[in-house]
């Protein structure tokens, strides 16, 4: 498109524009599909998502495991806010910041992953592999 600005708009440059962004387009999904076609264990459900989510057992242990492996994260991870039952952390990430929320329900932890912006596009399972790198030491984890 921006081709376009100096020559005035014709038909045939629109044309070749909208074949660019669509071809453009697809390169992308499709770049991002091969990476999230890497984890075996990934839900259908979980593809091309910015947007994941984990369970594992609530127990002290697992809480406090938590808590010092994301204390230990100075330079990318910043504590939003932190209470005895939920914990939020900013993960910082070249494009868009992450948002990671943790809550004890019951008798499950639940893990939340997602872009702070641009929810809606893929991003090459970068929060997916946060969150596994979390529970990936916790063998009574389960995905949501």
């Amino acid at each position: 498109m921006v081709w376009m600005l100096p020559s005035g708009f014709k038909t045939t440059d629109i044309t070749i524009s909208i074949l660019a962004g669509i071809i453009i387009a697809l390169f992308i999904v499709f770049w991002n599909l091969f990476e999230y076609e890497k984890f075996d264990e990934i839900v259908y459900n979980d593809f091309l998502e910015s947007q994941h989510s984990a369970l594992i057992e609530n127990t002290e242990e697992n809480w406090s495991n938590l808590k010092t492996k994301l204390n230990l994260q100075i330079s990318k991870i910043n504590k939003i806010y932190e209470t005895d039952t939920q914990l939020e952390y900013q993960i910082d990430q070249k494009i868009s910041d992450s948002i990671l929320r943790i809550e004890r329900k019951n008798d499950k932890i639940v893990l939340n992953i997602r872009r702070k912006h641009l929810n809606f596009i893929p991003d090459m399972a970068e929060n997916y592999k946060i969150l596994r790198k979390l529970i990936k030491e916790k063998t009574t984890a389960n995905t949501v």
